[in-house]
């Protein structure tokens, strides 16, 4: 059985790119698995632009990836996961185009699947 969550978590984090195998040029800002490998999410700087990003196997469908900007009230979109290999379904977004905003602090960012919040809520600073 931990030998299962060993492999799911480590399949998880290769799809987010959290294990060094990404460019050079992507930085984790912050990141979490599940205690069970189920799922992963991460909030990336790749080439300057931030990328909000989550890997799971439990759920179908579509996700909602909530955004709360320093001095404004939260903004939800709603997006389609795709599946990849081995049963993995990824989501991910570019946080400038589907979230603009020119406000500079610390932003944070939540996802939700069937309207209850999925994982923790990760942190970015910008500006």
């Amino acid at each position: 059985m931990m030998k299962r969550i060993f492999v799911t978590a480590l399949i998880g984090l290769f799809a987010l790119g959290l294990t060094g195998t990404a460019e050079a040029s992507t930085k984790t800002v912050d990141a979490y698995c599940s205690p069970s490998g189920d799922f992963c999410q991460g909030i990336f700087r790749e080439d300057g632009r931030i990328k909000l990003r989550m890997s799971q196997f439990p759920f179908r469908g579509k996700y909602q990836l909530c955004v709360k900007p320093p001095r404004k009230s939260q903004s939800c979109n709603r997006f389609r996961w795709r599946k990849k290999k081995l049963g993995l379904f990824r989501g991910g977004v570019d946080f400038a185009r589907h979230y603009p905003s020119k406000q500079k602090g610390r932003y944070k960012v939540t996802w939700r699947v069937s309207g209850s919040k999925v994982g923790k809520t990760l942190k970015f600073r910008k500006g």
